[in-house]
């Protein structure tokens, strides 16, 4: 009967083969149905338009017994399907799990659809599946990822991974990882590096040229300390946009098509961000622009980076930390209602629970909400041991004064916000004991702030700003980028948008744990045995305070 479904379904009688199949599997106890009935069953209901159907019979296939001689073609199934649903990078590990399953007749299709897999996943999803860790089929990829790149010119990162490939104890992948490493190497001496040019936009004139010249500076820093050894050379094109949308648009496209710049850096400012952004997006160019904030940016398209990090970079190591270090369990969120504090708060929560807390209660209040008492009240009747307050510094220079006002006695966990000058007042008992996790750009006592903070000084004799750290920090993610490989704007925004893959980001991304103690930050483990609940008072002064929260 199953030659006969199979006649059926070449004759595209999906219907009725489907149907003779399921009549021949309904006869059969489920422990000795042969999985080539099912295996046909799932093509079956592939060929009908039925993917999530048929992919419940490939799987019942690929998990079933040891050794089944049917699992590689019931991966291969798999793989259809994902590639079907847009998903390559899941295409292409169920083809490495096909590869490792497949007997010798089987192999040659296997590796044909592989390669045909590779050749279409972009440089992070290749990158992301070659640190998945070892496997049978690793290094089959890591071959065809050299020999992809070297395809293209990318003789580095060939070499990279040839070199990876030679771990892998197959003879036949070592003769072809040999082979592709000198071909690498022949052309890393032989060719000369092509410069790669990148603008950078800002205001460097009118009442907004203080903020653009930080920033130029900054980017300047970063580019001049990586000069000596660039490679490829980067050559920076410079352009002013007055703090103008139609100037900073035209100084974009000038970048573009005159200079050929590969990615923009700047303009800094919402509006002219906007008109050069809709400019790069037009021409498929990059723009990094880490100091706009006008959300209708992230509306123009996948060209636009703002470089913040991720929410779980900035959450979970504060939930993990005071609930599986410090032991808290009952915890609050205080944030300001917008995607990405949702975002922290959800990331908060799952570290929190995973650790062996809870959080008890979570409350948002309004960008620029001037009175906090009465969030602060809920947070204290709800007897928490830590609350979790994640704001920009503008909210938090009105609320941090009050929770020292209406003496607050949990445990504070925030981000950089919370390391701002306005805001962190030596003198501020609330916030004694607080844990914050912060980048070392926002910690202003990390070595990589004290270098930039002399760099500015020896330049300008003027004190270091945001501004500078913007600059710096989109210069060093460009060049980050150059480094690991990627030269054209495709290549170069997608390794940028996927920054968390990095095995080694710029210096100042890295985010640590901090603790603030004695009017100073210090590492975290300060906060390990501190008793947060110090204000001192007197008993009339607790009948004072009873009636301000009454």
């Amino acid at each position: 009967m199953s030659r006969e479904a199979r006649t059926l379904l070449a004759q595209g009688e999906t219907q009725r083969a489907e149907a003779l199949l399921r009549e021949q599997l309904a006869a059969v106890a489920p422990d000795e149905r042969p999985s080539s009935w099912t295996l046909l069953l799932g093509e079956v209901l592939e060929a009908d338009g039925r993917p999530e159907e048929a992919a419940l019979q490939y799987g019942a296939v690929s998990g079933g017994r040891a050794g089944d001689e049917n699992a590689a073609s019931a991966w291969l199934g798999i793989a259809r399907l994902r590639e079907r649903a847009g998903n390559a990078a899941g295409s292409v590990q169920a083809l490495g799990k096909a590869l490792e399953l497949a007997v010798p007749s089987e192999r040659d299709e296997v590796v044909a659809a592989l390669r045909r897999g590779v050749s279409s996943l972009a440089e992070p999803e290749l990158q992301a599946l070659l640190h998945e860790g070892r496997s049978a089929a690793q290094g089959f990829l890591l071959l065809e990822a050299a020999a992809r790149d070297l395809g293209v010119g990318r003789t580095r990162e060939a070499a990279r991974w040839a070199r990876a490939a030679l771990e892998y104890p197959d003879p036949e992948n070592r003769e072809r990882a040999s082979a592709l490493l000198r071909q690498a190497e022949r052309g890393l001496e032989s060719a000369p590096p092509a410069t790669v040019d990148v603008a950078l936009l800002a205001p460097l004139t009118g009442r907004f040229a203080n903020f653009g010249n930080a920033f130029l500076l900054g980017a300047r820093i970063a580019l001049e300390e990586r000069v000596a050894t660039a490679r490829p050379p980067v050559r920076m094109t410079i352009r002013d946009t007055e703090g103008d949308l139609l100037v900073a648009a035209r100084a974009a496209r000038s970048a573009i098509l005159e200079n050929g710049c590969r990615a923009i850096l700047g303009p800094l400012l919402s509006v002219p961000s906007i008109g050069a952004g809709a400019v790069a997006q037009s021409y498929g160019i990059p723009l990094i622009t880490p100091t706009a904030t006008d959300p209708r940016l992230k509306e123009i398209g996948p060209c636009i980076l703002d470089l913040a990090p991720q929410p779980a970079e900035l959450a979970r190591p504060l939930g993990e930390f005071s609930a599986g270090v410090l032991g808290h369990r009952r915890h609050a969120v205080l944030v300001d209602r917008d995607p990405f504090s949702t975002a922290l708060e959800e990331e908060f929560r799952s570290a929190v629970e995973a650790a062996g807390g809870e959080v008890t209660i979570s409350l948002a209040f309004e960008t620029g909400q001037p009175d906090f008492r009465s969030l602060i009240d809920h947070i204290l009747e709800a007897n928490v041991d830590a609350v979790y307050i994640a704001a920009g510094p503008s909210d938090l220079k009105m609320l941090a004064p009050q929770l020292e006002f209406y003496e607050f006695d949990r445990q504070v966990l925030g981000n950089g916000g919370w390391t701002n000058p306005d805001v962190l007042d030596p003198g501020n008992l609330a916030l004694e004991g607080a844990i914050f996790a912060v980048r070392l750009a926002d910690n202003p006592e990390s070595e990589f702030s004290q270098h930039l903070r002399q760099e500015v000084w020896s330049r300008t004799r003027g004190e270091v700003s945001r501004f500078h750290v913007h600059g710096y920090l989109a210069m060093a993610n460009f060049l980050a980028a150059l480094e690991r490989g990627a030269r054209d704007p495709a290549e170069i925004l997608e390794v940028i948008r996927h920054r968390e893959l990095w095995d080694n980001r710029p210096e100042g991304e890295r985010v640590e744990l901090l603790a603030f103690r004695d009017g100073v930050l210090g590492p975290a483990f300060w906060a390990v045995g501190f008793d947060v609940k110090g204000f001192p008072s007197t008993p009339e002064e607790e009948e004072d305070t009873k009636e301000d929260h009454r």
